[in-house]
């Protein structure tokens, strides 16, 4: 049942994406494939993957504020045999449908939605709702609440800074700078860490050289997750991830 619910909500979303590229006015879209390829899966301080993924994104943007994507955790390597779930090498080990509408007064904006976490080899799935507010200032400052509805019932709260430095260097055309920081309720924390009290979980610094050559963009990145809470660093034996990407965009 749950294998029809995911082929017959991918199919719509597919549908959906064809409709986008229309001429028509109320289905006027903008269609961007993004396929980075990631050194490690490191989700909120979570070290899902210790090795080399692929992580596909596919993201419909309409003229009315709806936005939908389609985003997904391929394994490249054996890591599953390590981690006691079988080698899925070439498979998805996990596909994220989310759904969201921003409105905009400039110069704020605030969107709102609902992500879906389905888990194919695991038969799992879980949602959660989000509402962000930001502002079209000066490192583009926002706030976004998650809050779990399934499996965690807990909130992750994430605050984010950042900027990009606009270059004429060739391909390249600017450097992208990022700073944030998250914060898990006690339920939310007890679920992914086995923490029982609110704490900050994530410090996030990152960077990335976008280049374009047409429609396609090339963007070699990286950021550094450091665990800020000592009890969340000693649960998981680490005080933080360095991740390594090379994104290959196309926007159609």
């Amino acid at each position: 049942m749950k294998k029809n619910l995911l082929k017959k909500t991918i199919a719509v979303f597919a549908v959906f994406c064809m409709t986008g590229l229309s001429s028509g006015p109320l289905w006027a879209a903008d269609v961007a494939l993004d396929v980075p390829i990631v050194s490690k899966y490191v989700w909120r301080g979570l070290e899902a993957n210790t090795d080399l993924v692929l992580q596909p994104s596919l993201t419909v943007d309409t003229a009315y504020g709806l936005s939908f994507n389609l985003w997904g955790n391929m394994d490249v390597t054996g890591f599953g045999e390590e981690a006691g779930y079988g080698n899925r090498s070439g498979e998805f080990t996990e596909l994220d449908l989310t759904g969201s509408y921003t409105y905009a007064i400039s110069p704020v904006s605030l969107t709102g939605g609902i992500i879906s976490y389905i888990f194919p080899g695991l038969g799992a799935t879980t949602h959660e709702l989000f509402l962000s507010a930001g502002a079209d200032v000066i490192a583009s400052p926002s706030l976004t609440w998650y809050s779990d509805v399934d499996e965690i019932k807990g909130s992750y709260f994430l605050l984010s800074v950042g900027h990009g430095f606009g270059l004429e260097a060739g391909p390249l055309t600017g450097v992208d700078v990022g700073l944030s920081a998250g914060y898990g309720s006690g339920s939310y924390n007890r679920g992914y860490f086995g923490l029982d009290k609110a704490a900050p979980v994530d410090l996030v610094v990152s960077l990335g050289l976008p280049m374009t050559f047409g429609p396609v963009s090339v963007t070699p990145s990286a950021f550094y997750s450091y665990l800020i809470d000592s009890e969340i660093s000693d649960a998981l034996g680490e005080s933080g991830y360095f991740v390594a990407s090379l994104t290959l965009g196309l926007t159609l």
